[in-house]
């Protein structure tokens, strides 16, 4: 990761998002400003990581799937954003352990443990990679985010992306050593969904897309359940 590209491309993308999507951000400050970090949100669009890059402004990673990087210059640009490659049927041990030394090391690592692009907008269930990063990943603290538009803005066949509105819903962190008494990956699935606003979708046993696309869907209501509650979470609203 290259410190200088990754801020340059956050801040340009800050701008842009502000003009062009209005992005708000709700409980910003929740996500910490140093220490193992672990940010899980849900995926529904292209726009979900370089929104999510704009909101945090401190240096992260992204675990992304592998075949995003299948271009030499694309592979390079990439990696020097902060960029983890990862296989998401079969991730191997090395990209695995990159993950894991990031937030070991301190670091904040963004995740979208659904893997994929989600083809009707709900929650859908998280990969097994996740779960061994947050295992392994003992000393960080999770923070569950719901974003909300991406999907109508950017949806699929799109080239040019909506001027839609769109929101980011910060949770409350919880520690790695407590999430899993709280209900573990399917607890986090839901709290996700939550701060998401949209249904969650049925778990399954087995994988069967085999589409990167999301088609697109309607956007979230403005309202917020559960625990933080609309309140809470508009105390800390932030214009990026």
């Amino acid at each position: 990761m290259n410190p200088l590209i990754q801020w340059l491309a956050q801040t340009a993308m800050r701008l842009f998002s502000i003009v062009w999507f209005r992005l708000r951000a709700f409980g910003l400050d929740r996500i910490p400003r140093e220490g193992a970090t672990i940010v899980v949100a849900n995926h529904t669009s292209h726009l979900d990581p370089p929104i999510l890059g704009a909101l945090i402004r401190r240096r992260k990673w992204f675990l992304a799937r592998a075949s995003l990087g299948k271009f030499r210059l694309g592979h390079w640009f990439l990696e020097k954003l902060g960029v983890i490659f990862i296989e998401r049927d079969n991730p191997s041990r090395g990209s695995m352990q990159t993950a894991i030394d990031c937030v070991e090391n301190g670091g904040l690592l963004i995740v979208f443990p659904e893997g994929t692009r989600s083809t009707d907008g709900r929650v859908g269930d998280f990969r097994r990679g996740v779960e061994l990063i947050l295992r392994r990943a003992k000393d960080a603290v999770i923070v569950p985010i719901g974003l909300r538009g991406p999907r109508r803005a950017f949806p699929r066949g799109a080239i040019i992306p909506r001027p839609v509105r769109c929101e980011a819903w910060v949770g409350q962190p919880i520690a790695v050593r407590d999430f899993r008494a709280n209900g573990g990956m399917e607890w986090l699935r839901h709290r996700v969904d939550e701060l998401a606003d949209v249904p969650v979708a049925p778990l399954v046993t087995e994988r069967t897309d085999s589409s990167d696309d999301a088609a697109p869907g309607a956007a979230a209501s403005d309202s917020l359940r559960g625990t933080d509650g609309p309140a809470a979470a508009s105390e800390s609203r932030r214009t990026v």
